[in-house]
C-alpha cells in the first residue's frame, strides 16, 4: 500500500468477519457481489497477488486486504 491509502474504522472488523481464510477463492469474492470478471482480470494482469496451482484461483488474504483498500473507495 501506498502512503495515501487509508483504512476506514469499520474495514478491519469486516475483512476479518469476511474473509477468515489463508487463501480466498474468486467465487467466495463473486458470491459476496464482486464481479466475476474483475476477480479474474485483476488475477490475470497481477494487480492483485494470486495463484492457479491446480486450475483454480487462490488469493492470498493480505493480497486481497491490499487490492481492496487500494482498488475500492470504501469511505462512503
Amino acid at each position: 500500500m501506498n502512503e495515501f491509502t487509508i483504512t476506514p474504522d469499520w474495514f478491519d472488523d469486516w475483512f476479518d468477519n469476511t474473509f477468515k481464510h489463508e487463501f480466498i477463492t474468486p467465487a467466495i469474492l463473486i458470491k459476496i457481489g464482486f464481479k466475476k470478471d474483475q476477480i479474474y482480470r485483476a488475477a490475470g494482469d497481477g494487480s492483485l497477488e494470486a495463484f492457479k496451482p491446480n486450475g483454480r484461483w487462490y488469493i492470498p488474504r493480505p493480497a486481497l486486504r491490499i487490492w481492496l483498500l487500494q482498488n475500492y473507495s470504501l469511505n462512503f
